[in-house]
């Protein structure tokens, strides 16, 4: 199971190199690969990252999974935290093995330029492309079949923003800056820490960190 960030849509794995991305080389490689989004919906608009944990993440696990065959959640950003807070949460869901993409596990220390990002989006506003550009392409680089072609990371960035990038919904974001103001990934209503998920996971897990 693929699932996106909150600003990019499933298009991310499959943009890579020229060809299917990650969504390809997993199917090459004789896997089933579902592509999931909990953040396209009212819920994540409207109501965030809470109600979509609750409502949304249990629905889309119970939907791929298959008696007798191993779920595995691949989550990029936000997308990876969704196993930790369910077991946070208490929630039962049939997730085998669990990969996070890039996932921020520390609330204290915001880049400046992520914040801007995500106060531009709650004020209504577009970010500046040089925020954006800081916030979601770090490392971005022409892979090899790009280099071949001789593509430049100017083309890729542009890829990038025509089958990748979309406004991430409201609500979520408004949790991510309670999470950064209050310095911890917590439930709006009680308070419950997510990440103290991290020691209930007893499946199979690896996290993948961003640099």
């Amino acid at each position: 199971v693929l699932c996106p960030d909150i600003g990019e849509s499933v298009g991310v794995f499959q943009t890579r190199d020229g060809g299917g991305g990650l969504a390809q080389s997993l199917l090459s490689a004789g896997y089933d690969v579902q592509l999931v989004d909990p953040w396209d919906g009212a819920t994540a608009r409207e109501r965030g990252f809470d109600a979509v944990l609750e409502e949304v993440y249990p629905v889309l696990v119970d939907a791929v999974s298959v008696e007798g065959v191993s779920v595995i959640w691949v989550g990029r950003g936000l997308c990876g935290l969704l196993p930790v807070a369910a077991a946070a949460a208490g929630q039962d869901t049939e997730v085998s093995a669990w990969i996070s993409l890039g996932t921020r596990f520390d609330f204290r220390y915001p880049a400046a330029a992520h914040l801007t990002w995500l106060r531009s989006w709650s004020a209504g506003e577009s970010p500046d492309e040089d925020v954006a550009r800081q916030t979601l392409l770090t490392g971005l680089a022409p892979g090899p079949r790009e280099r071949r072609r001789g593509s430049t990371l100017d083309d890729v960035e542009a890829l990038w923003r025509s089958r990748v990038a979309r406004p991430p919904p409201r609500a979520v974001v408004d949790d991510l800056l309670r999470w950064f103001e209050g310095g911890r990934c917590a439930r709006d209503t009680d308070d419950l820490d997510y990440l103290g998920g991290l020691e209930q996971i007893d499946h199979r897990a690896l996290m993948i960190a961003a640099v």
